[in-house]
């Protein structure tokens, strides 16, 4: 017989994620049906708090797996580090930032950028490693 797809097992390891952010909504709910002077109210919206933030980084560690796990598993085979015990394991992800290269002009980069703008550069900060990476787009035509 046909399995159901809602019994497989990516879908009951995600369920406990989904119901997490649901979390924001139902509080909200409660707090909504709470005397606006109750100190539960109070602390309902300091958890609400809470909560949107774990949601927020919920929302963007799983981002940053969709968009860059394959390329970090690309730049480990690549340099060779994992026979070094390098890992670039998203779990591992101590940090991300972005911030702007000033001065991209002459590296290899295949736009060119006027005087004060350069490409976005993406940093991780892994338990082991730092990774640096500048994508370069090309403009689009108009």
């Amino acid at each position: 017989p046909k399995q159901d797809p809602k019994f497989s097992l990516p879908a009951l390891l995600s369920q406990p994620m989904l119901r997490l952010l649901r979390y924001p909504l139902f509080l909200q709910a409660l707090k909504d049906h709470t005397d606006k002077d109750s100190k539960e109210r109070n602390q309902l919206m300091d958890t609400i708090t809470d909560v949107v933030k774990v949601t927020e980084y919920i929302n963007e560690v799983q981002r940053i797996t969709e968009s860059y796990a394959q390329l970090f598993d690309q730049l480990l085979k690549e340099s060779g580090l994992a026979e070094f015990g390098v890992s670039v394991r998203v779990s591992q992800l101590q940090s991300h930032m972005t911030a702007m290269w000033l001065n991209p002009k002459g590296h290899g980069l295949t736009k060119t950028w006027r005087k004060g703008q350069g490409p976005d550069i993406h940093c991780f900060i892994f338990n082991t490693v730092l990774v640096l990476l500048c994508i370069d787009q090309p403009t689009k035509k108009r």
